[in-house]
């Protein structure tokens, strides 16, 4: 092997590293954006899921209701006299049931349950404030509509505020449009 072959067998060797140092660099691009994708994901899900949380508050809002509390003093009445084996299987019931469960014990509960109202210009701004987010983010355009239909339907023939949000969602409209 003369100096000539050797010149030759380290460009070789020197292009063959290069290429594999590439390679391998590739390949941690690859792989690194791939686990960014994935933080961007679920980044994503994490921001819709609040947004998502607060608009249901909204809505609840816009229907007339902030919060409610159970009174802890009505349950104790409730039971102050002792509870009737009857009751005993209802409640037990009514722990794994829905709320819509039309028991004694049920109906007794839901009585304790003190709801706060919320004021018309407080509900009439959320309603407002649904049709904007609903046309501003469309994770929210169909919860948005299925909502300003259902407060449609509970609304004063007089109060078209539902109405006109809900006219805000339509295609070819913006948010700030008046709507007759």
């Amino acid at each position: 092997m003369d100096s000539k072959d050797v010149r030759e067998w380290v460009k070789t060797v020197g292009v063959v590293g290069v290429l594999v140092t590439a390679g391998v660099a590739i390949f941690q691009y690859r792989v690194n954006s791939q686990a960014e994708e994935r933080m961007r994901e679920a980044s994503q899900a994490e921001i819709d899921i609040r947004l998502s949380t607060a608009f249901t508050e909204l809505m609840r809002v816009a229907n007339g209701r902030a919060t409610q509390q159970l009174s802890e003093k009505c349950v104790e009445k409730l039971f102050a006299h002792g509870m009737s084996q009857e009751d005993s299987r209802q409640l037990k019931e009514f722990v794994s049931k829905s709320w819509g469960d039309d028991t004694i014990i049920n109906r007794k509960l839901v009585s304790c349950v003190v709801p706060f109202p919320v004021g018309g210009a407080s509900t009439n701004s959320a309603i407002t404030s649904i049709a904007v987010l609903g046309y501003k983010y469309d994770i929210l355009r169909d919860p948005a509509r299925e909502g300003l239909v259902i407060l449609k339907k509970f609304s004063e023939p007089s109060d078209d505020v539902a109405q006109r949000a809900l006219l805000k969602l339509e295609p070819g409209t913006t948010p700030h449009q008046p709507s007759h």
